[in-house]
């Protein structure tokens, strides 16, 4: 990616698909401007999710299931999402400043956490059914079905949030613009 180019970047449900966010922050931020904007929209996982994972809670099959099927079994391993402490570091390590983070969850429409419950049981066994019937193709389907059920209930039990970053293009330093 051209460096210093941008003034401005935007990822919407993107980055979460990246198995290496603090390289792939790393060249966007290489790619701005100083003062350029990034604006991300993506899932940060919840301070009491990452506890409740330590602990054994048993929402940690979510968790899972979420990180296993959300983008299909076609793509490349990926990680669960990451923290708000995770993102802020990661950031920092690109040369971004967060200037604003603000949770949409709520603004999400949300199917009943039950009715979830059952869809995600009933997408498992057909997700069984349909590899041992070696059916790939609607094996993967409802892998990412499974994904995405897994990630709604994990919001419902504000174990992730949708939320919206905006961070900014540190001005060069001193010794930086010495350098130049």
């Amino acid at each position: 990616m051209p460096r210093e180019t941008y003034s401005a970047a935007v990822a919407i449900e993107s980055l979460e698909h990246s198995s290496g966010l603090r390289a792939t922050l790393a060249n966007l931020g290489g790619a701005l401007r100083d003062g350029a904007t990034l604006v991300v929209v993506t899932d940060l996982l919840s301070a009491r999710e990452e506890s409740a994972a330590r602990r054994g809670d048993p929402r940690k099959r979510n968790l899972r299931l979420y990180s296993r099927h959300w983008c299909g079994p076609q793509a490349a391993s990926w990680a669960p999402p990451a923290t708000r402490s995770t993102w802020e570091a990661d950031l920092a390590a690109a040369s971004l400043d967060l200037v604003m983070r603000t949770d949409l969850s709520s603004r999400l429409y949300a199917r009943p956490r039950s009715v979830l419950a059952i869809y995600l049981e009933l997408l498992l066994a057909l997700h069984h059914s349909t590899s041992w019937l070696r059916l790939p193709t609607t094996a993967m389907h409802l892998s990412t079905q499974i994904g995405g059920v897994a990630r709604e209930l994990l919001l419902h039990d504000e174990s992730i949030e949708y939320t919206f970053l905006v961070a900014r293009r540190r001005p060069p330093t001193l010794a930086r613009a010495l350098e130049q």
